[in-house]
């Protein structure tokens, strides 16, 4: 049970466990992800994250860029792309270089190479009588680098609508939310 913990999140900030409602809508933010294609450092920088849907719902994932290492600051776009993510799957996601991928379909590139941020969105219709799309049933594991075994990645967070009012194109999460963090 402790390596459970361990592997699927180590804080809850809400006192409450709740699924979504109607529009159900997931976010998880990845504050840092260093996957500059200059690979003579460290070997390959990409990032990997399985996403396993295991609610009765599909979700529509789309990527956001949010920040980049550069001084000026970055004004983000609408999340582009999409990939709809079916109930009972865990496609691996792929960031690398400016590439955002789910399996072997593109989803978006973001705009600069190296150091970013950004949102991962999940929005799902909520389809009467379906388990919806949360954190709980959506659960995503990332992990960095070509070294065997893959590095860990940690300091990204879960936020999950719990009013129904699901989640906006600029990956905001409606209404009172929780907040998980691994």
């Amino acid at each position: 049970m402790l390596l459970l913990v361990a592997l699927f999140g180590v804080s809850m900030w809400s006192g409450n466990v709740s699924t979504v409602g109607a529009a159900d809508g997931v976010t998880y933010t990845l504050p840092y992800l260093h996957t500059s294609s200059d690979t003579s450092a460290n070997g390959s920088r990409a990032v990997y994250c399985i996403l396993s849907n295991m609610s009765s719902d599909n979700a529509t994932v789309s990527f956001q860029q949010r920040t980049n290492a550069s001084t000026s600051g970055l004004t983000p776009a609408a999340a582009a792309g999409s990939y709809t993510l079916v109930p009972g799957t865990s496609p691996m996601i792929t960031i690398s270089s400016t590439s955002v991928a789910v399996g072997t379909s593109s989803i978006t590139s973001v705009t600069s190479d190296g150091n970013y941020g950004g949102y991962l969105i999940l929005a799902g219709p909520s389809t009467s009588g379906a388990t919806p799309i949360s954190c709980e049933t959506v659960g995503m594991a990332c992990f960095q680098g070509a070294t065997n075994p893959k590095r860990n990645l940690v300091g990204y967070q879960c936020r999950q609508s719990i009013t129904g009012t699901g989640v906006s194109a600029n990956g905001t999460v409606g209404g009172a939310t929780d907040v998980y963090t691994y």
